[in-house]
Order: C-alpha cells, then sequence, then structure tokens
C-alpha cells in the first residue's frame, strides 16, 4: 500500500500536544522532531568539537510525522487530522504551538480539495439527516433533512464521530423541549466552526441560534453554510470572540437564554466552561457537551455535577463521547 507522510510543524512545546491528538485519532508510529533534543547541557564545558550537523539541528523547526495509508480512509484521517490542528489552534491560545502548518508528501497543496472532495459522501445522521457536501446533494433524501455542509478548512464536515454523536443529541434533545415546552427557544452553539450543529437545530425548530467562535473565519463560513440550507439570516447570529473571555461574554450574552447549548470542543474547555453554564441556560435546559476523550468523560461529568447541572445521557462512539446534562428546575 502507498502511503502519506504527514508533517505538522509546531514547537517543542507542541510536540506533546499534537502527538496526543494524533494518539486519539488512533495514529501511532509517529515520527518527532525536537530540536531541544540536540541543545547542548547548559554547564561550563569546553566542548573539543561539535558536529555542525547537531548545530544546524539545534535552529530547525520541531515537526511531528504521522503516516496514513493513500487510500479512500487515509484521506478520511489526513481531513481528520486537519480538523483537528485548526481546533488545536482555536483552543489553546496560552501555550505558543508554532504554525501548525501541515504538510504532505505526494500530495500538491493545491491538489488537497479535490483529493478531498472526491471521499466527502452524503452519509445519514441520526433518524432524521442526511449531511452531504454542495457538490452531491442527493435527489432522493427519502423524507430526511438534507443538512448542506461546505466545511471550508474549519472542523466540522460531519464525517467525524464528535459531530455525529452532537448532531444525534440535538435531534434527541428537541424533541423532548418540543414534548415541554411546545418550541425550542434557541440554541447557543459554542466553536460553531462550520455551523452544522446550529443549522441541525434549526431545522429541528429552534428559533434562534447564536453561533460562537474564536475564528474569525467562521463567520463567513457559517454564513456560506446557512445560505446554502436556505436558513434566514434573521434566525441567527454569529458571535467572535471566546465565551471564556468575562468582558466578551457581558457584551455579547448578557441576559440570554437558551433551550440547547452544545460544545463540540475539548475536554479541558468544556471543564473550564461549566461553571459559568448556567447562566446561559433556560429552566430544564439541556447542554451537549462532545470532543471528549473517554478517559477524560468521568472529570466532564463530576464538572457538570458541580456546576449545578444533571447528567441525563452519554453515548460513545470509538474514541470519542457525547454527555448531555440539563439544569435542575
Amino acid at each position: 500500500m502507498d502511503w502519506l507522510k504527514v508533517k505538522i510543524y509546531t514547537t517543542p512545546k507542541g510536540c506533546e500536544i499534537v502527538s496526543a491528538a494524533l494518539y486519539a485519532m488512533g495514529i501511532y508510529g509517529l515520527e518527532i522532531f525536537n530540536p531541544d533534543d540536540y541543545k547542548m547541557p547548559q554547564k561550563d564545558y569546553t566542548w573539543d568539537y561539535i558536529d555542525e550537523e547537531v548545530l544546524e539541528k539545534q535552529q530547525e523547526e520541531a515537526y511531528v510525522c504521522a503516516y496514513v495509508g493513500d487510500t479512500a480512509s487515509g484521506v478520511e484521517q489526513l481531513c481528520e487530522i486537519r480538523s483537528a490542528m485548526e481546533r488545536i489552534k482555536r483552543e489553546i491560545s496560552d501555550i505558543d504551538l508554532g504554525r501548525l502548518a501541515i504538510e504532505v508528501s505526494n500530495m500538491k497543496n493545491e491538489d488537497w480539495t479535490n483529493n478531498w472532495k472526491k471521499f466527502f459522501k452524503p452519509m445519514d445522521v441520526g433518524e432524521s439527516f442526511i449531511v452531504t457536501p454542495e457538490w452531491e446533494i442527493p435527489s432522493n433524501p427519502h423524507g430526511k433533512s438534507v443538512l448542506v455542509v461546505n466545511p471550508g478548512g474549519i472542523f466540522g464536515s460531519g464525517s467525524h464521530e464528535t459531530t455525529q454523536l452532537c448532531i444525534c443529541a440535538i435531534e434527541r434533545e428537541s424533541k423532548q423541549i418540543q414534548g415541554e415546552k411546545g418550541a425550542i427557544n434557541g440554541i447557543l452553539d459554542i466553536g460553531t466552526g462550520t455551523g452544522i450543529l446550529s443549522i441541525a437545530a434549526i431545522m429541528k425548530g429552534a428559533k434562534q441560534a447564536v453561533c460562537v467562535d474564536i475564528d474569525p473565519n467562521a463567520r463567513e463560513i457559517v454564513e456560506e453554510n446557512m445560505e446554502m440550507n436556505g436558513i434566514e439570516k434573521s434566525l441567527y447570529t454569529v458571535k467572535i470572540g471566546n465565551i471564556l473571555d468575562e468582558s466578551f461574554a457581558e457584551k455579547q450574552l448578557v441576559g440570554q437564554k437558551f433551550d440547547i447549548a452544545v460544545a463540540n470542543i475539548m475536554a479541558d474547555i468544556i471543564i473550564e466552561l461549566l461553571p459559568a453554564m448556567p447562566q446561559y441556560m433556560t429552566e430544564n435546559g439541556v447542554f451537549i457537551m462532545s470532543g471528549i476523550i473517554e478517559p477524560r468523560l468521568e472529570a466532564v461529568k463530576n464538572a457538570a455535577v458541580s456546576a449545578g447541572l444533571e447528567v441525563t445521557g452519554e453515548e460513545i462512539s470509538g474514541e470519542w463521547c457525547c454527555v448531555c446534562a440539563r439544569l435542575k428546575k
């Protein structure tokens, strides 16, 4: 089988974080280059000879290399790697992770989009959705809602387990909320990316979506995907900023409450976010949380309980988990 070499440029500190993200995807056998490994000990030594190659390596950029098959499944993994690096850029701002640029051997950058498009096909998600790229909309959806998405380089094509878990949870919780209240007041979509989860919620009856992301590119991507799905601008708002930033939250979200909140991000960010969530939730509102690897599941559930929420369900797909918690009456 032919292989693609995927090199991710980062920093010495970033090597561990990038490697952990790849391990979480089930990608092992990594090649890691850390220039710190070639630094001389900080002692008063007199060196008779230092190989020039060693000196050169001290100046090189750190990187992590992974290898994926040059096949349909390999390209899907490559898509997942790209999405993970985009998400890490958005969610980890207190550590210098460098460029997180990706270099793929045997595949030109300009060919990436078209190569990837070949393998992004319509997929059934949950009981009532077909998630499809704009270039391959099914002509006969068999009564299902067709959710059209153009990822545009941002995490959230619908192919990842966490996105599918969230869509299924939105589908399930929307039905329950409508049964209890007759309507869905709105959805707060934290780390919205492509807006795919907000689109799913609006299709299920949410009257309003507030899409929050720290990546400025998200605004254009969300607006494009909303338009492709025929959703009017009056039904959603895109806010660029960090919800953990008190000044942003006070200016952009003050006084707003939602029947559904969703965060498909990282477990540690969710844990940090949970204490503030009750102020954004209606009575008996639900917080859907994913992007959680299985070893962090209990920590997220415990944090939800500490925040005054009641854990009402959990789903696991592969290495990934989704937790639903309601604001107690």
